[in-house]
């Protein structure tokens, strides 16, 4: 039988790191109320938006489902199971993003082309390939520069093109799968500072958000765990904001 690293034993106490079982029934069926939930979301802005952009909201609020559909924050296995469904979902949605910028070239302001459609290409982005997160997120930083993102809407996409480039996250959102089907808390810079940098994006605590995966949050543990895992991900540079 192989035997646990030491740091890793170290790093799992951390974030109490465990593996992702099978989705209940139960939480298969909470997915597919949530999913319904988003179907028939109303748009919030529609009555300040110009006629000519109030179809998009049909399009975005499917959009928004589509990206949503097997991506359950409670188990992560199941967007496992079923990721030839859902890439095939990714990829409609990227070309409808890809679309609304190659007609309008602008972000798709809230009163202009409504919150599902803001929200919406926010997730695509999130969940595309590196080359079309780093060409997007300039275009995501400047609209929350101007107060129409929100923080936490910018940093997940930072934290993901940071993880893509072997960097180290800021913000914390993003998890990694280490060992095979363990997910823990990918490398944090600054970790002393994490809270900080979370409540000043308007992001919730550490220990809330890895309570959405079922994971538990120990500082010290993951502080003395990092120089290993950052070593074993092959971590290498510091952030890029």
């Amino acid at each position: 039988m192989q035997k646990i690293p030491i740091f890793l034993l170290v790093l799992l106490a951390a974030c109490k790191g465990s593996p992702r079982p099978v989705a209940t029934a139960q939480e298969i069926k909470n997915q597919e109320g949530r999913i319904r939930i988003i179907e028939v979301l109303p748009e919030p802005c529609l009555k300040v938006m110009p006629d000519s952009m109030k179809h998009l909201v049909t399009i975005f609020r499917k959009v928004w489902a589509d990206d949503q559909r097997y991506r359950m924050p409670s188990n992560m296995e199941y967007l496992r199971l079923h990721w030839p469904e859902q890439k095939k979902l990714d990829s409609i949605n990227l070309t409808i993003v890809d679309s609304f910028f190659a007609r309008y070239n602008r972000w798709p302001y809230k009163k202009w082309a409504g919150f599902l459609a803001q929200n919406a290409t926010a997730m695509v982005i999130q969940h595309a390939p590196l080359p079309n997160q780093e060409h997007y997120y300039p275009i995501i930083k400047k609209a929350y520069q101007l107060g129409e993102v929100w923080g936490e809407t910018l940093a997940p996409l930072q934290d993901r093109i940071n993880l893509h480039n072997k960097r180290f996250q800021l913000y914390g959102s993003q998890l990694y799968e280490y060992p095979k089907n363990v997910y823990v808390l990918y490398p944090v810079a600054d970790v002393d500072s994490l809270a900080a940098r979370r409540k000043r994006m308007g992001m919730m605590p550490i220990e809330n958000y890895l309570a959405l995966f079922k994971l538990k949050w120990d500082l010290e543990a993951y502080k003395k765990s990092l120089p290993d895992l950052v070593k074993a991900l092959q971590v290498n540079g510091e952030p890029v904001e």
